[in-house]
């Protein structure tokens, strides 16, 4: 588990996780940038 600010958790699972990333490399491919 990651957290963040104040210790609120960031990914409450590995499904969360997964899903974050694949919004990001969906917005790379869309937007041209890198990270």
């Amino acid at each position: 588990m990651i957290r963040g600010i104040n210790r609120q958790t960031i990914f409450g699972d590995d499904e969360d996780c997964v899903k974050f990333i694949e919004t990001i490399q969906q917005s790379k491919e869309k937007g041209g940038f890198e990270l």
